[in-house]
Order: structure tokens, then sequence, then C-alpha cells
């Protein structure tokens, strides 16, 4: 018998069962990985397996998904993060949610885009953090001088 795609000959063998292989994968994947590897992951078999029910698969794993946005964010607003970062990942690929069946976020990409960037600003005040922690009084005089000047520069 031939079959239309490569996934339904390799079904109709018992080589792919379903999604049940998928979400066997996420299962253990949610074990050990950190949210942003799930949500890779998820896009990566949507992108290159075609599950027949990636909603299910969103549905079934959806709340470890956001586990890290949910630190900062209210519950539904990580969610929307959590779809905003897969559609980030599909897109690259030339795909959308929609292609797999997907929530589509409620809020716009600015969400992410401003949560990146306050991360970007709290890794930035650790380093200096740590690099002033690190300084010596004398190494730590100049740096606030420097400061001071630059803050007097600014000033009208």
């Amino acid at each position: 018998m031939t079959y239309p795609t490569f996934k339904a000959a390799a079904t109709a063998r018992g080589l792919i069962l379903d999604d049940i292989e998928w979400q066997r994968c996420l299962e253990e994947a949610s074990s050990f990985q950190m949210p942003y590897q799930l949500r890779q992951l998820i896009a990566f078999i949507c992108i290159f397996q075609s599950p027949s029910n990636a909603l299910d698969l969103w549905n079934i794993f959806k709340e470890a998904m956001p586990e890290d946005f949910l630190r900062y964010e209210a519950p539904e607003e990580a969610y929307q993060l959590a779809l905003q970062d897969i559609s980030g990942t599909l897109k690259l690929h030339g795909y959308s949610l929609t292609s797999f069946n997907l929530p589509v976020p409620t809020t716009g990409d600015l969400l992410l885009q401003n949560r990146e960037e306050e991360n970007g600003e709290v890794i930035q005040d650790q380093k200096l953090s740590q690099m002033m922690a690190s300084t010596n009084k004398e190494q730590s005089a100049i740096i606030d001088e420097i400061f001071n000047l630059v803050q007097k520069s600014d000033e009208p």
C-alpha cells in the first residue's frame, strides 16, 4: 500500500504511535529541562515531526511551559509569554502557531520584548554588583568618581 506521507507510512508500520511518542518525549524532558527548553522542544516537534494534534500536547504540558515567566508575571500573562516564545521559534522556520492549531497570544510581542529588556537590565546590574564587589578601595574610589562625573555631565 502507498501512503501520502512518510509519517503516514511510519505510523502504519508501527514506527510512530501517533502523538504518544511526542507526549512521552515531553514528559521525560519536563522532568529535567528548563521551561525555555520545553518551549523549544514543542516548537521543534511541531516543525520537524508534524504531530497530529499539537494543541493536545500544548494542553497537556502548558503548566510546565511558562514556569520561568511565573516568577514575574501573573499566570495568564505567563502563558501568553510562553506562546509568544514558541511563536518566535516557529517563525524562524517559516511557521506560525496557527500552522499547528495552537492558541495565538492575545497580547502583542511587546510584552515578551519588554520582559527580555528587563532581564537584560537585571543581568547587567548583577554583573556590575559582582565587579564592584571584587574591587579594592582605590579602584572603588576611582569608579565612584567616574560615576559622579557622569552624573554631573548628565545634569542640565
